[in-house]
C-alpha cells in the first residue's frame, strides 16, 4: 500500500504534466526536453521513485540518469525510453564542466529528457537550459492534493480541507504523519491543522496578525502595503517590478523584527527563506568558497521558492568596506562583493507572465550606520524604516496580547509606565517569568506576579520609600514649573531599570536653544536637588550608572558645549550629540559642562525652595497613591502659591532612582 506522501507527491507531479497539454503524449512520441523544478527536498527525493509510472504508464521503462549511469550507444538507443536528471545540489565549479559534456551527450541522443531540481538556473548544466521545450513545476500540496490523498488512503473524502493559512504551513512530511489508512479522513485532516499550527508555532508567527504589532507603525504601514501588491500581482494587476519588495528593518534588538519579517511572508502568502553572514560562515568547512556557494544557493532557493521572501538578519555584520582596516579585509570585501551579486541575482526582469522569480529582500539590522551603502542602495534594500522602543500604550497593548485574556480587568497602566525602555522581547520574558511564579504557586497569573517580574524580583526596602518619593516628586514638580502639567506624570511602580520614574508624554517640537536646554537639565538634576532639600544630601539613585540622572545631564551639558552650538561665547563643533562621550576628553568642555550643571542644580536648587511645601504634599501623594500626575501637580502648586513660567511641552526620558 502506497504511503501518504507517495500519493501526494504522485498527484503533484501528474498534475504538472496534466497542465501542460499532451506533455504525456510526446514523452512517448517525441523527444522533449522538460525542466521541472521542485523547492522541497522530501518531495524532490521521491519524485525518482514515481516519475515513470505517472509519466510513461510503465514501471519496467528503460530510463537513464544522465549524471551517473553510462549513457547508452546511439545503435542501443531504442532500448531506452527516456534520460533522467535529478539534481538536489548547485554543482561545485570544478564540476560544472563535465555536468555540460554529460547534458550535451545526452541530447544528442535525441531522447525524451527531464531533468528534476530546486531551481534550474543553480542546479542544472546551460545545455538543457537552452534545450529546454517544457518548464514545470511542482510546489507544496494544495487544497485539492490534500483531498484527494486523504481519498486514496482512507477510502473516503474529508468534509473540508486545510485553510489557506494552514496549507503554507503543510508539507509532505504533515501528510506523511496525518494521513493513514486507519484513520477517519476527517481526523486525518484535523491531525494535518494540528501539525501546521505546531509548525506555525515553532516557527515564532503563531497567531500574531500585523495588526497586533504596537509601536511600529511605519515598518506594519510597509507590511501592509506589500501584502496589497503581493494580491494585486497574483491577480494580475501589476508586474512585480511595481511592488516595492526591498526593505531593512533597523531597530534594537528584541523589537520583533524578525516576527515582522515572518508575518509580511505569512500574510503575503508567500514563501520565506531565512539567512544570515553566521550560517553562510558556518556553511562547509567555513572556507569563502562554501560560504558564497551557500550564500548563492540560498538566493536559488528564494527564487525557486517564488513568490518569495528572502530575509537576510543582522546585515551589519557584513560591514562596510570603506571603514574596513583589519587584516581579512580583503576576506570580508569578497564577502560583500558575493552578496550584493546574490543580490542583484534576484531582481531580474518580472512581467506577468514570463520566467522571472517575484523575490522581496527584506533585510533586519540593530544599526543602519555600519552597512555598506552598496547593500542599502536603492534596487537593492530600497529603504530603512526605523523601529523604535515602544511607548507605553502599546507596551499595555502587548502585555494583553502576552496574557491572553488574564487579567482582564486589571489596569496595567502603572506596568508600561514602569516597562518604558523595554521591548517586546522583554514584555514576553517578563509575562513568562509572571507565569512561572503563579503555577510554582499552584494559582492563577495576579498583578503582583508581573509587578515583580517587571522589578526583576527587587523589592525597595521600606526605609528607603520616602527617599525615592521625594525624588520624584522634586523631578514632576520642577517638570510642571519649567514645561506645565499636560502629559507628565510620577509613579513609584520599580522596575528593572529604577525604583521609581517620571515621565513625559505630550509631544512637541523644541527649538533646542540655550534656554530650552537649560530647562532639561534642571529637570534632570531635580531629584538629588530634592533630597539635598528634605534630606540634606543626594543618594546614589540619581548617579552611579549609565543612565542615571547625573549621566544623562552630563551628556547633555557636554553636547550643549561641543555640538550643539548652545555656547555663543566658545563657538565650535567637535562631534555629534550622540557621541557626547568622545566631548568630554577636552578639558575646556569639561570646565564648560561642569559650570553648565553647577549653575542648572542651583537654579533648580531655587525653585524647590521657592515650592517646599508643595514638594512636600507631592512626595506624600505619591507614598500614598504610587502615582500622580501633572494636573495635581499643578492644583499643588496653585494651592502653595508661588511663580510659574509660561508652559512649553517637550518629550523627556524616564528619570527615576537607578539601581
Amino acid at each position: 500500500m502506497p504511503t501518504a506522501d507517495a500519493v501526494a507527491t504522485k498527484l503533484m507531479l501528474a498534475k504538472a504534466f496534466d497542465e501542460t497539454e499532451s506533455l504525456a503524449l510526446a514523452m512517448r512520441c517525441a523527444s522533449p526536453v522538460v525542466i521541472c523544478d521542485v523547492p522541497d527536498p522530501a518531495v524532490l527525493g521521491m519524485v525518482a521513485d514515481c516519475w515513470r509510472e505517472v509519466v510513461l504508464g510503465d514501471a519496467t521503462a528503460a530510463s537513464h540518469s544522465v549524471l551517473s549511469d553510462v549513457l547508452p550507444a546511439m545503435a542501443a538507443r531504442n532500448a531506452t525510453q527516456c534520460l533522467h536528471m535529478i539534481v538536489a545540489d548547485p554543482p561545485k565549479a570544478s564540476d560544472r564542466h563535465r555536468a555540460q559534456r554529460r547534458a550535451l551527450a545526452a541530447l544528442s541522443l535525441a531522447l525524451p529528457l527531464i531533468a528534476f531540481s530546486p531551481l534550474a538556473a543553480s542546479h542544472l548544466p546551460d545545455a538543457l537550459l537552452r534545450a529546454c521545450d517544457v518548464r514545470l513545476a511542482v510546489g507544496r500540496p494544495d487544497a485539492d492534493t490534500i483531498g484527494k490523498t486523504v481519498h486514496l488512503v482512507t477510502g473516503s473524502m474529508p468534509r473540508e480541507v486545510p485553510d489557506e493559512r494552514a496549507l503554507r504551513q503543510i508539507g509532505t512530511d504533515e501528510v506523511s504523519l496525518a494521513v493513514r489508512f486507519d484513520r477517519p479522513a476527517d481526523d486525518c485532516v484535523d491531525r494535518l491543522r494540528r501539525l501546521a499550527a505546531e509548525k506555525a508555532e515553532r516557527s515564532s508567527v503563531r497567531e500574531l496578525r500585523l495588526d497586533d504589532l504596537r509601536g511600529m507603525d511605519a515598518a506594519v504601514a510597509y507590511a501592509k502595503s506589500f501584502v496589497k501588491d503581493v494580491a494585486a500581482w497574483k491577480r494580475k494587476e501589476i508586474p512585480w517590478s511595481a511592488v516595492d519588495a526591498g526593505v531593512v528593518f533597523e531597530g534594537p534588538p528584541g523589537t520583533a523584527k524578525s516576527t515582522l519579517l515572518r508575518l509580511i511572508a505569512a500574510e503575503s502568502g508567500t514563501n520565506l527563506v531565512l539567512a544570515n553572514l553566521a550560517e553562510w560562515q558556518g556553511s562547509g568547512e567555513g572556507h569563502l568558497g562554501h560560504l558564497l556557494r551557500q550564500m548563492h544557493a540560498d538566493a536559488a532557493k528564494a527564487k525557486s521558492l517564488s513568490p518569495c521572501v528572502f530575509g537576510i538578519e543582522e546585515i551589519e555584520a557584513f560591514g562596510d568596506r570603506a571603514s574596513m582596516k583589519h587584516a581579512w579585509r580583503d576576506y570580508s570585501r569578497q564577502v560583500i562583493d558575493g552578496f550584493l551579486a546574490a543580490c542583484d541575482s534576484l531582481s531580474s526582469a518580472h512581467d506577468f507572465h514570463g520566467d522571472g522569480r517575484a523575490v522581496a529582500l527584506i533585510g533586519t539590522t540593530n544599526d543602519a550606520r555600519r552597512c555598506d551603502p552598496a547593500i542599502l542602495r536603492s534596487g537593492r534594500f530600497n529603504q530603512v524604516i526605523r523601529i523604535g522602543l515602544p511607548d507605553p500604550e502599546a507596551l499595555e497593548a502587548i502585555f494583553r496580547l502576552r496574557l491572553r485574556g488574564d487579567l482582564a480587568d486589571a489596569d496595567l497602566g502603572d506596568i508600561a509606565l514602569a516597562a518604558l525602555g523595554c521591548t517586546g522581547a522583554d514584555v514576553g520574558r517578563m509575562v513568562g517569568e509572571a507565569r512561572r511564579s503563579a503555577r510554582h504557586a499552584g494559582r492563577g497569573i495576579v498583578l503582583d506576579d508581573l509587578k515583580r517580574a517587571l522589578s526583576g524580583g527587587f523589592e525597595t526596602p521600606p526605609g528607603l520609600l520616602p527617599r525615592h518619593a521625594v525624588h520624584e516628586a522634586a523631578h514632576i514638580l520642577v517638570d510642571v514649573v519649567l514645561h506645565g502639567p499636560a502629559g507628565a506624570v510620577a509613579i513609584m511602580t520599580p522596575s528593572v531599570r529604577a525604583a521609581a520614574s517620571v515621565f513625559r508624554f505630550r509631544e512637541a517640537p523644541l527649538a533646542g536653544t540655550h534656554a530650552d536646554n537649560f530647562a532639561r537639565l534642571q529637570v534632570m538634576l531635580a531629584g538629588r536637588a530634592g533630597e539635598r532639600q528634605v534630606f540634606g544630601e543626594a543618594g546614589w539613585g540619581s548617579a552611579g550608572v549609565d543612565g542615571s540622572d547625573l549621566h544623562d545631564a552630563t551628556r547633555l551639558a557636554a553636547a550643549m558645549v561641543g555640538s550643539f552650538g548652545n555656547d555663543e561665547a566658545n563657538l565650535l563643533y567637535l562631534s555629534a550629540a550622540r557621541e557626547a562621550e568622545s566631548l568630554l576628553v577636552f578639558p575646556e568642555v569639561r570646565d564648560a559642562a561642569r559650570q553648565l550643571l553647577a549653575a542648572a542644580a542651583e537654579a533648580t536648587s531655587r525653585i524647590l525652595s521657592a515650592h517646599r511645601e508643595a514638594l512636600d504634599e507631592i512626595a506624600a501623594r505619591l507614598l500614598a497613591d504610587g502615582r500622580v500626575d501633572g494636573d495635581a501637580v499643578a492644583e499643588a502648586l496653585a494651592r502653595r502659591a508661588g511663580p510659574r513660567r509660561p508652559a512649553t511641552i517637550h518629550t523627556l526620558e524616564p528619570k527615576g532612582d537607578k539601581r
